[in-house]
């Protein structure tokens, strides 16, 4: 399905192939309720000599043991990996610390080699609203990037200079074309993508779907009724009662309901809620 894949990122990714070459070090973010899903697509195929960092943002909004199980799996892939808390700064001291040491190997490097000094050269690459540019004012300490909670808020590159030993590349959020619907209503449950492309309906199902598989540790407080043998039609009837989501004459307005389900969702009133297990040994070798 291709129809929510915009043409700004399809030039996004022809800048990217170009701006790739200028740095060191690529920090690479995706959101921690969907580190699989929220990967940006076939950078990697554009990587050379520079190495890559995973960055697991909204960890405050992410199961904890999940977010470890996802850490460990990376790092036993020889992938660096840091899961952030940004508005608690937690994980940003040892991001910084990494980001420092790297600069310093840059700059024993050109001397070496008798080159100029330069600053670490660092791209921030993802799909739109998981926190990249969050990320980068606090790593800068100011606001330098435009923030927003709406899919797509950064529409240019912008180089950011944080010290004389650190310097920032800020793109546009990206995806891949060609991904399936399945892909598309996960990113929108998570509000990866912007409002419209996908009926919100489809989406609370899909997030629904998800849901009845694993603990969500706060549906019951907030709705009154346990997530426990619901299929996914049940428990959205579920929440329309819970919110008082009713039509004229009675009937459920579902909609409604599935509205407020993501606000919820999104906003971790929920609790803390991981969508994706690590993948196991014997699917990747499929």
């Amino acid at each position: 399905m291709n129809n929510w894949y915009p043409g700004l990122m399809v030039k996004t990714k022809k800048e990217l192939r170009n701006n790739i070459a200028l740095i060191d070090l690529l920090l690479e973010v995706r959101d921690a309720r969907v580190p699989h899903t929220s990967r940006p697509y076939d950078l990697d195929r554009y990587l050379k000599d520079q190495e890559k960092v995973i960055i697991l943002s909204k960890r405050d909004l992410a199961d904890e043991k999940k977010t470890k199980e996802w850490c460990e799996y990376f790092q036993e892939r020889g992938t660096p990996v840091f899961a952030l808390d940004i508005p608690n700064k937690k994980g940003l001291v040892e991001l910084k610390n990494f980001m420092e040491k790297r600069a310093k190997k840059i700059k024993k490097d050109r001397e070496e080699k008798q080159k100029g000094r330069r600053p670490l050269r660092i791209l921030v690459a993802g799909i739109p609203n998981v926190g990249k540019s969050t990320l980068l004012n606090a790593l800068a300490g100011r606001k330098m990037a435009k923030t927003g909670n709406v899919a797509g808020t950064t529409r240019g590159k912008q180089w950011l200079k944080v010290s004389e030993d650190l310097s920032l590349l800020d793109t546009p959020g990206i995806t891949g074309p060609d991904q399936a619907q399945e892909t598309g209503l996960i990113l929108a449950s998570v509000g990866a993508l912007r409002e419209g492309i996908f009926d919100n309906l489809e989406v609370a199902y899909e997030l629904l779907s998800l849901l009845v598989k694993r603990p969500v540790p706060g549906f019951e407080k907030r709705y009154g009724f346990s997530l426990e043998g619901q299929m996914p039609w049940e428990a959205l009837e579920g929440v329309g009662r819970a919110r008082g989501c009713f039509k004229p004459g009675g009937t459920i307005y579902l909609e409604k309901a599935a509205s407020l389900l993501l606000q919820d969702f999104r906003k971790g009133l929920l609790g803390r809620v991981t969508l994706e297990e690590p993948p196991r040994e014997e699917e990747e070798s499929c």
